[in-house]
């Protein structure tokens, strides 16, 4: 009799995850981190929608082949509201299969604020003043001066400081100061 043994190798099959919180949004002009699970992998891979394109049409990841990397945003995911991740765990081992997981992550233009009055403009003391504001991508705007907390009559004050457009009312410390600087801030 003459028997042979032979010895068969089994590796568990390459698995990944991504554990980022489904569902996060970013601005656009922030960087994500992006944290992967894996194991039973030789190396690992992080692509994107956008990534193959470069900056600054497609996105790009800092470390592609790490476990955790930074992503920036390309003007192509701003412009498409989102970017879609995909983590993979090659096996190195044939036949095992890769694994690869995907995930999105949206993307929300960055609010913009402008005030559109002349430059230089003058009023009287007794007077009251339009503001003009722009703003793009925003959920809430808000007028602010160096002196609106302080209240009337002291400082000055908003007709409506959540409005685009207000009228604003010079308080004593304005008129003392013979000046006030006008901040318009979108949310």
């Amino acid at each position: 009799d003459k028997s042979y043994q032979y010895i068969l190798y089994i590796k568990n099959d390459a698995t990944s995850n991504i554990t980022n919180p489904i569902g996060d949004t970013i601005c656009s002009n922030d960087t994500y981190v992006v944290h992967g699970q894996a194991s039973n992998y030789d190396f690992t891979e992080w692509t994107s929608n956008t990534s193959g394109i470069g900056l600054p049409t497609g996105g790009e990841f800092v470390s592609p082949g790490s476990i955790h990397t930074t992503y920036t945003p390309g003007t192509l995911d701003i412009d498409n509201g989102y970017v879609t991740f995909t983590f993979t765990s090659y096996s190195g081992l044939s036949p095992c299969p890769d694994e690869s997981y995907q995930y999105t992550l949206y993307i929300i233009e960055e609010p913009t604020a402008n005030i559109t009055n002349p430059i230089g403009d003058t009023i009287c003391a007794s007077g009251t003043y339009v503001v003009h504001g722009q703003a793009s991508n925003y959920d809430f705007t808000e007028w602010t001066s160096n002196t609106s907390g302080i209240g009337l009559p002291t400082g000055g004050e908003f007709a409506a400081s959540g409005s685009i457009h207000t009228t604003y009312t010079p308080g004593t410390l304005d008129i003392d100061n013979g000046y006030v600087t006008f901040t318009f801030t979108a949310y």
